[in-house]
């Protein structure tokens, strides 16, 4: 991955996780949903969102894989050192977001979702494998 295209994928996943987790939602919103689907019924997320639950255990670590991948994509370091550095930005990136939070209102900051949030760094960096150069040997290639 060129690194241009790999900061630019970085930036995009940093801003769509803000977008999702500074931004409360607006209160006329979930009346203009149920206009639109009137069978709607936020119940579920809402039982989600006020206690530590699987949903929010698979969310926080789902929505930070990214981050720990693409910290690491192209880094010419062992293994153990891409673990540690994409746990390292994932738990800074949600440790300040968690800061964001407490002066948002509608928004509620926890120390679940950062422990989450650095584990989903962690495991994204940990997936990442370095291309192997001549992985694919050019005799085996088609002619052009």
């Amino acid at each position: 991955m060129e690194k241009d295209t790999r900061r630019f994928a970085l930036a995009s996943v940093a801003l769509g996780i803000c977008a999702v987790t500074l931004f409360p939602v607006k209160p006329g919103l979930l009346a203009r949903i149920r206009e639109i689907h009137p069978g709607f019924s936020p119940a579920p997320f809402l039982e989600a969102s006020r206690t530590f639950s699987a949903f929010d255990f698979a969310q926080n670590i789902l929505l930070f894989l990214p981050v720990g991948f693409l910290t690491v994509a192209d880094r010419s370091r062992t293994p153990w050192r891409r673990a540690a550095l994409g746990a390292a930005v994932a738990f800074l990136f949600s440790a300040a977001i968690e800061i964001a939070q407490t002066r948002i209102p509608g928004r509620f900051p926890s120390f679940w979702d950062i422990g989450f949030n650095t584990l989903g760094g962690l495991l994204g960096a940990s997936i990442y494998r370095p291309p192997q150069s001549g992985a694919i040997p050019s005799a085996d290639l088609p002619p052009a």
